[in-house]
């Protein structure tokens, strides 16, 4: 890419839907650019994985960008575009419906977990095995968004819409205990079950919110989630508590509390 502006990366969803989109309408193709800024827009800590997931089938990420993007410009149908993505390219349903909802905008949106927490459904959308039955709840999916905040005519600002106000209740949420999350609470009840004299890692007490706490994790994100294991452990357990003691690098033991 030649002659960046940077002044339009600034609002990126902006380049993306504008100058992204109609570049790709025009040349049915992008490069790696455009291509990873619309990776980063959905998921900046996603971009390494995604690369290693092109390198397996080209020696760069040029060729390859090209090459996906162009297979996807060909296909004439909505459901065969997603297919492309998941099915043979092995993209999840986020980054996939990220990716198409840039490029044909008025007929895909983005599957997101903030979303799905107002829709209070499709959690488990994006963890089908079965393309087919993927498909048919996205589907759904579009549908519930389109019949969301029933002003608003375009099919983005409704998106944009749901992400607002799931972001709206999770900060009011948040203020009203001190941003201390039921995964904070939760990650201390662990902590407190343990026996005295058990070790464990912060490493332990992500794995019990990963693997309890599924959506809830899916919807905090994982900077926020751990950062509440941890907080939980030094600040809740250690400090205020004092139920546990360092004992090493990132290591922990339960004690008994002080008289």
């Amino acid at each position: 890419m030649t002659g960046v502006d940077y002044l339009k990366l600034y609002d990126l969803e902006n380049y993306l839907l504008g100058e992204v989109a109609e570049k790709f309408k025009a040349e049915g193709k992008l490069d790696a650019f455009d291509f990873f800024c619309i990776v980063i827009w959905k998921a900046n800590r996603a971009k390494s994985r995604v690369a290693r997931l092109l390198l397996k089938r080209f020696s760069s990420l040029d060729e390859a960008v090209e090459a996906l993007t162009t297979a996807l410009n060909k296909e004439q149908d909505r459901k065969a575009k997603m297919k492309l993505l998941i099915s043979d390219w092995g993209f999840n349903l986020p980054m996939a419906s990220a990716i198409l909802t840039v490029l044909y905008q008025h007929d895909f949106t983005v599957y997101d977990i903030r979303v799905c927490n107002v829709l209070g459904n499709f959690h488990k959308t994006k963890e089908r095995s079965d393309f087919d039955q993927m498909w048919s709840e996205y589907e759904s999916y579009v549908a519930a968004v389109k019949a969301a905040a029933s002003t608003i005519s375009d099919l983005r600002n409704k998106d944009r819409w749901l992400w607002g106000k799931s972001f709206s209740e999770q900060l009011k949420s948040d203020i009203s205990t001190s941003f201390k999350s039921v995964l904070r609470e939760s990650a201390l009840c662990w902590i407190r079950d343990q026996p005295i004299g058990h070790k464990f890692t912060y490493s332990d007490v992500y794995k019990f919110l990963e693997l309890t706490y599924v959506d809830e994790c899916a919807s905090r994100g994982k900077e926020e989630y751990r950062e509440d294991a941890k907080r939980a452990v030094k600040d809740d357990a250690a400090k205020k508590h004092k139920i546990v003691r360092k004992v090493g690098n990132a290591r922990f033991e339960r004690i008994a509390p002080p008289d």
